[in-house]
């Protein structure tokens, strides 16, 4: 068995976090395909159930493989460099969760509504009238394109409505 190049070896363990992401978008990616087996991809004219499921997993596996390989061609930036997550995007993925698991009880309607008045008043903090008035504006706007425009069914919860 052949040898590794030394500069090869520092290389891997300089760009150690992009070799591990690269990895994680090819596990998502097989996962993904796993997933659609039986559904129809169709094409761009005439879509099938896994056309968006199969071609955003080709975009991602293609953007981890641009960005694999630029880790070896450029170098790291700073290999010191420590990417600590903020209370504000630790904030919006819980809420983003919370979302996904409170939506089908209380409809989509009631749980965007109170998820951007929960985001505006912790992220940016305003007044509270301006909060109830874009988040409201922003629930309207997205059910008047989404369910009456687009034909799109969202979660009705107890309430009936969505």
């Amino acid at each position: 068995m052949g040898q590794i190049r030394p500069s090869l070896m520092k290389k891997l363990r300089e760009n150690g976090r992009e070799g591990i992401i690269f990895l994680s978008f090819l596990i998502l990616f097989f996962l993904t395909i796993l997933g659609i087996r039986g559904l129809k991809i169709g094409n761009a004219h005439n879509p099938g159930a896994g056309f968006m499921p199969f071609w955003s997993g080709i975009l991602l596996l293609l953007l981890a493989a641009i960005n694999f390989w630029r880790s070896f061609t450029k170098g790291p930036k700073d290999s010191h460099q420590v990417i600590k997550p903020s209370f504000k995007t630790i904030f919006v993925l819980v809420g983003i969760l919370a979302y996904i698991v409170i939506a089908p009880y209380l409809g989509f309607l009631l749980t965007i509504f109170l998820l951007l008045v929960l985001f505006f008043s912790l992220i940016e903090r305003k007044n509270f009238s301006l909060i109830l008035v874009i988040s409201g504006a922003t629930t309207i706007l997205t059910y008047l394109v989404f369910v009456t425009l687009m034909k799109c069914q969202f979660p009705r919860g107890f309430l009936g409505i969505g």
